[in-house]
């Protein structure tokens, strides 16, 4: 008698909200410079995301030079401003690289003391591990910016059937 009570009454209720089935419709590679909008009545499951290694040269913008003598310089050191810019939107995420100011020694032997400088680089700058999977909904865009590195996403894009 539970059993038929549950048959009757619950299970119906379940099936009132589910959204469909899904089928598998095509795969999708977007790689830098591509778009991809998920299309009415489909759904799009990201798999993998992957970078031309791991860090992105910056774009300098302006920069400094200084030279210096220290034990057999003179040496050069160059400061510079190193633009930002976005590189991936994900549906409502956008990624990006902030603008940072770095310098850049020519010669390890400069001396740092006479000039003031950390010493660091930020020509590059690493970029996140971005977890997947990610399921968008239909409406939902991917970006590639293009022009910064080579990107590659792969993903299943599905039909929802009723």
């Amino acid at each position: 008698m539970k059993i038929l009570l549950l048959s009757i009454f619950i299970l119906p209720f379940f099936f009132l909200f589910s959204q469909g089935n899904l089928q598998f419709n095509q795969v999708v590679n977007l790689n830098s410079g591509s778009t991809y909008t998920v299309p009415t009545g489909k759904v799009f499951k990201i798999e993998s995301i992957s970078f031309n290694g791991n860090v992105v040269a910056m774009p300098l913008t302006s920069s400094v030079t200084f030279s210096c003598s220290y034990s057999g310089g003179p040496y050069t050191v160059q400061v510079g401003q190193y633009s930002g810019f976005e590189y991936l939107t994900i549906a409502n995420l956008t990624y990006s690289v902030g603008s940072h100011t770095g310098t850049e020694l020519h010669n390890t032997n400069c001396g740092w003391g006479d000039l003031n400088l950390p010493f660091f680089n930020t020509t590059v700058s690493t970029l996140p591990v971005i977890p997947v999977p990610i399921w968008l909904q239909s409406g939902k865009s991917v970006n590639i910016a293009s022009g910064t590195f080579q990107m590659l996403i792969s993903g299943i894009e599905f039909n929802i059937i009723p």
